[in-house]
């Protein structure tokens, strides 16, 4: 049994050729597409002629990224991807605080992006876990094993070589700020960042998980669970392998 397929966040093959994706992502990283969130000002493009390339002044964010990953990094080689990771507790209690003012139906976005082809290409060893928490229905569990899904998809490609990107853990980002800022500009190409030019009160804005500066954000996000939801969430990590992405600490 696999769970509903549902269209939000389709998954495409690294081995899919259809020429009406390739022109799609063309178009999104020639910043031909806008929608309500693109910020005015950013829309100024480089006009290339070869579909694979892209703008140099562009900055393309996709939540879910992961299930388009390969395709993007195998059509488009020119893209430097840089993959963001948040804590699972702390997107997981997001989602739930989304749920509890009314703004998400959890009945519609449950299964999210759960597809055939992924259980074909990457899920199948963990078919049975996976249906075991659906069925169970558990809102906490199910939004954690997304997330575990979400990072263990472009996690597997990047392990196997198949789709090169820069990781970065969204906690370090807030920490240590200028390390992380300078690990992402030496990936994409630039060998300097003129701090001088960037207040500290932008580098070091807190974000509204920690609301202040210099709290550990982790900690906070689990407050909001149970012990028997954090061991829960332990588990399912450490069945993909993933508990290195997410601190110990409570």
């Amino acid at each position: 049994m696999m769970p509903p397929i549902a269209p939000k966040g389709h998954y495409v093959r690294i081995t899919d050729n259809h020429p009406h994706l390739r022109d799609f992502f063309s178009a999104v990283f020639r910043g031909r597409i806008i929608n309500d969130y693109h910020a005015k000002g950013c829309t100024k493009k480089a006009e290339l002629e070869d579909p694979r390339h892209s703008s140099t002044c562009l900055i393309v964010k996709d939540i879910f990224a992961s299930t388009c990953i390969g395709f993007v990094h195998r059509h488009f080689p020119p893209i430097k991807i840089v993959y963001l990771i948040r804590d699972p507790f702390s997107v997981v209690a997001s989602k739930l605080r989304v749920l509890e003012l009314g703004f998400w139906d959890r009945e519609v976005s449950h299964d999210g992006f759960i597809h055939a082809a992924i259980y074909d290409d990457v899920l199948s060893p963990f078919s049975d876990m996976i249906n075991t928490v659906f069925e169970k229905n558990d809102v906490f569990e199910v939004q954690f094993l997304l997330w575990c899904i979400q990072q263990y998809i472009a996690l597997t490609y990047h392990r196997h070589g198949k789709v090169k990107y820069h990781i970065c853990l969204y906690e370090k980002l807030l920490s240590d700020t200028k390390k992380e800022l300078m690990d992402i500009a030496h990936f994409v190409g630039i060998n300097s960042i003129p701090y001088e030019k960037m207040d500290d009160d932008i580098i070091y804005k807190p974000s509204a998980m920690t609301l202040q500066k210099n709290v550990d954000s982790n900690g906070i996000a689990r407050n909001h669970f149970s012990d028997r939801q954090i061991d829960k969430g332990f588990y399912l990590l450490d069945c993909f392998g993933l508990r290195w992405l997410c601190d110990d600490r409570v």
